[in-house]
């Protein structure tokens, strides 16, 4: 009977060590998943190529908590350090937009750093965008805002800039 009793107990050790191997490996592999869907994608530029400057009717600049863009001012966005690009919690970042005397029968496409985020109808519009989290990276970032005519030709081109910076 003492022999049995031996047997079941190291039985039942050998597989509780299992189950709590086990159990380790799949949070490894959820650890592993969460960092790879979280790895920074590059974005491909997609604003029409060409030297543009600043065309077309109407003002625009950027409202950040510290300050506008107005006057070539560059606003700061400060975000913590976990939530950059790249980081488990990445996350967008809220730029707020002010257009004033824009062509309204127009629509606006708006690109960060070169990559479109929204098409908007602006015209004297208050509005916030919400930049991709594959875009939140320390550092200066450039907003352009273009207008198409009928023959895809671009008639307003306004752009101004933000700093993103660590908390």
């Amino acid at each position: 009977m003492k022999k049995i009793l031996n047997l079941m107990t190291s039985l039942m050790i050998i597989l509780l060590i299992l189950i709590t191997l086990t159990g380790c490996s799949s949070n490894n592999s959820t650890t592993n998943d969460i960092n790879t869907n979280n790895a920074i994608t590059e974005l491909k530029k997609d604003i029409p190529e060409g030297d543009f400057s600043e065309i077309g009717e109407g003002t625009f600049y950027l409202n950040t908590l510290s300050g506008t863009s107005e006057n070539g001012n560059i606003p700061v966005i400060y975000v913590d350090e976990n939530y950059l690009a790249g980081k488990q919690f990445a996350m967008e970042v809220g730029v707020g937009i002010t257009t004033r005397d824009f062509d309204a029968t127009k629509l606006s496409t708006i690109y960060v750093d070169g990559v479109s985020q929204e098409k908007e109808q602006l015209g004297d519009t208050d509005t916030s965008i919400y930049v991709s989290a594959n875009l939140s990276t320390v550092g200066i970032h450039k907003v352009e805002v273009l207008q198409f005519d009928d023959e895809n030709n671009v008639i307003t081109y306004k752009s101004a800039e933000y700093e993103i910076k660590v908390k």
